[in-house]
């Protein structure tokens, strides 16, 4: 065999392997898209209550770090940590608190929902790490990302 035809061997493997990458992705695109589809679904369905076991939340802690206590479904911290998991990134307070409210808990008094989130993220450091005024993060995600307190 020639280096040509050793080359156009070469070429035709490769191609033969991103074609199948290539199906692989289609296929999960198809499954995540599926995913998504089924949980707006689930976020826009009237009265539905999510509990640890759905993709609305967290799952029964495990999301917690290792030492903190569990997180009751439906709870505060519960729907915090959920909405910062969704997030991915840090929030404001009052982002945090008309996300929470936007889940479906209610608060007893009104407005008084950015008061119930402050206590459960200074209530719960295991969990919760401000990184700023009035900007908290997942004390999991910063260490996973290797940062403290002000990205440091």
């Amino acid at each position: 065999m020639s280096e040509v035809d050793i080359l156009d061997d070469m070429i035709r493997h490769a191609q033969s392997a991103i074609d199948q990458l290539r199906a692989q992705l289609q296929g999960e695109e198809r499954y995540l898209a599926e995913l998504c589809k089924r949980r707006q679904a689930s976020a826009r369905a009237p009265g539905v209550r999510r509990g640890p076991s759905s993709s609305a939340g967290p799952t029964n802690g495990a999301t917690r770090p290792p030492g903190a206590a569990r997180i009751h479904s439906g709870s505060v911290p519960w729907h915090v940590l959920a909405v910062l998991e969704d997030a991915g990134r840090e929030m404001d307070l009052a982002d945090i608190a008309r996300a929470v409210e936007a889940r479906g808990l209610k608060p007893k008094k009104p407005g008084g929902m950015k008061d119930v989130v402050y206590a459960s993220l200074r209530s719960r450091l295991d969990l919760f790490e401000r990184i700023g005024a009035g900007t908290y993060d997942l004390k999991s995600r910063r260490r996973q990302n290797g940062t403290g307190v002000n990205g440091k």
